[in-house]
């Protein structure tokens, strides 16, 4: 009697939980939202969808799930632009997968695995069979260098038709294969972006609202994530014809959130959005003798410290013209509707910018350290709002040179050289043409030491340059060793430290020699460093 009593009320409670399920999934409004505009920051990036939600009259409550975990919740904003809706509470709260969904996402993460390798294995297959075929081709007998009969020919013929007739088969059966492998990783991708937008953890908004009538209502929910950033990037493409240089600015837009991008409108803007601070006090400012106090235990490491010498410190690709709105703290570059950035975590390139402008491209050669002539532009940002830190990948005459780090943001107007690279059609040379050294003095015994050195440089281009070239003259650091210089005669451009530099115009083909002669007289005992 007892056990079929606690039986009954087992089945009561079951049948309450079930119907309350029920009832509660019944008067849940139905939710659809869709991205409508993103702004993307250096770091985060501020997401605003439209939500769209079937309301009874009264109190509501409108849930969005599945959403990243990176939501900063106290940037979550919620409003509607309808006067019948009032936002009454707002509750954020976590989710994670069931059981299930997370077995199936592993199930799935090992399949997509598998056929990545199979790809990989396919992919290097199909390289050996095409390093096969370009062997048999390089190392085929050439008729035309060997004496043969019709039947030696027709054999010939014969073997290769039958090996490049296999070759031909396995390479269309790979290709087969491989088509299959990336369908069946597209499928795999495909779902695991189902589950992927609610990860093993994720979040929800609960939404409380009012509504004075039923039927459709809209809301406008935004917040920030911190799975997206965009970081600036440069290509400047120089000219040695024409004397211009173009500067492309690009953003590297990458994101994580959970949620492909899809025909948004996308905002890419400077500003770095921080939390609001009280503004800082106004403190006295006081200026007293210093008190130096060194613990005992300090002491001798500071004296080592001074004796230590001085260290020095030392893409898939979206092309488009953006709309630029400069604000009072920020630069935004307004993309059109129509792009697509898929939650993938990788780089998408994007061109923001493309400026062209003339320059003066100089050479410069410093022979006693380097046997080349570098190239150099004044560079001057061309655009109207600042560029930003970052990569500059420099090309010239369409030749990629290097790449160049823009430590500091570079202001409209602003200016800075950047290197181009060597010039090999400048042929630079210095050498040791003489070294004689002779011994000198009855009571003051020293040794001199004379050096000739000729520096010659050409020009192998087809139109005249402008070259720097920094040479030096040795200068002596002391009293008893003295240098003579013979060469250079005119040494009014010398500076204290012995430099100078000199502004050479070369026609083509022509050679500019610079001899430098100088003794250096010691004291015969010694030896000294600074010379060959």
């Amino acid at each position: 009697m007892k056990r079929a009593f606690i039986s009954s009320i087992l089945i009561f409670l079951l049948i309450f939980l079930a119907s309350s399920i029920f009832h509660a999934q019944a008067n849940s409004p139905i939710v659809n939202s869709k991205i409508v505009s993103v702004i993307v920051y250096p770091e985060m990036a501020l997401i605003k969808k439209a939500v769209t939600v079937e309301l009874k009259k009264g109190d509501n409550t409108a849930t969005l799930s599945g959403l990243t975990p990176d939501i900063i919740d106290d940037s979550i904003q919620i409003s509607s632009p309808e006067p019948d809706i009032n936002i009454l509470d707002l509750k954020v709260s976590e989710t994670y997968l069931t059981e299930f969904e997370q077995e199936e996402v592993k199930r799935l993460k090992k399949q997509l695995e598998e056929v990545e390798k199979s790809l990989l294995l396919k992919s290097a297959e199909k390289d050996a069979i095409k390093l096969f075929s370009s062997t048999i081709e390089r190392f085929s007998p050439q008729l035309k260098d060997q004496q043969m009969n019709i039947p030696a020919i027709n054999s010939y013929f014969e073997l290769f038709e039958k090996i490049f007739n296999k070759i031909g088969r396995a390479m269309a059966e790979l290709e087969e294969e491989l088509k299959k492998l990336n369908k069946e990783k597209e499928r795999l991708e495909s779902e695991l972006k189902s589950y992927g937008s609610k990860k093993e953890k994720s979040k929800a908004l609960s939404i409380l609202l009012y509504s004075k009538k039923e039927g459709k209502g809209t809301l406008e929910v935004s917040y920030l994530v911190r799975g997206a950033r965009w970081s600036p990037g440069y290509y400047l493409r120089a000219n040695t014809v024409t004397g211009k240089y173009t500067v492309e600015y690009l953003a590297m837009i990458s994101q994580n959130s959970g949620e492909d991008w899809k025909d948004a409108e996308i905002i890419i803007s400077t500003q770095r959005p921080v939390s609001f601070r009280d503004i800082p006090k106004q403190r006295p400012w006081y200026v007293d003798r210093a008190e130096r106090r060194v613990l005992p235990f300090l002491k001798k490491g500071l004296e080592l410290a001074r004796e230590a010498p001085d260290v020095e410190k030392e893409m898939e690709e979206m092309e488009f013209t953006p709309r630029v709105e400069e604000e009072l703290v920020a630069v935004n570059f307004i993309l059109p509707r129509g792009m697509n950035i898929p939650s993938d975590g990788k780089p998408h390139r994007i061109v923001l910018a493309t400026k062209e402008k003339d320059t003066a491209i100089k050479y410069t050669t410093v022979p006693r350290s380097s046997p080349y002539a570098y190239l150099k532009a004044e560079f001057e940002n061309p655009l109207t709002y600042p560029m930003l830190p970052g990569k500059i990948k420099i090309y010239l005459d369409n030749r990629f040179v290097g790449e160049l780090l823009l430590n500091n943001t570079l202001y409209p107007g602003e200016r800075r050289e950047i290197p181009l690279g060597i010039d090999e059609s400048i042929k630079v040379e210095r050498k040791l043409i003489r070294k004689f050294t002779e011994y000198q003095g009855i009571l003051t015994k020293e040794t001199a030491i004379s050096y000739d050195y000729l520096t010659e440089i050409t020009n192998g281009r087809s139109k005249e340059i402008e070259i720097e070239l920094k040479d030096n003259l040795p200068v002596s650091k002391n009293e008893k060793i003295r240098i003579e210089v013979k060469e250079p005669e005119d040494r009014s451009m010398v500076k204290e430290d012995g430099s100078y530099t000199l502004l050479l115009k070369l026609k083509p083909k022509e050679t500019y020699r610079l001899k430098t002669s100088f003794t250096v007289i010691f004291p015969r005992e010694w030896e000294i460093t600074g010379v060959e």
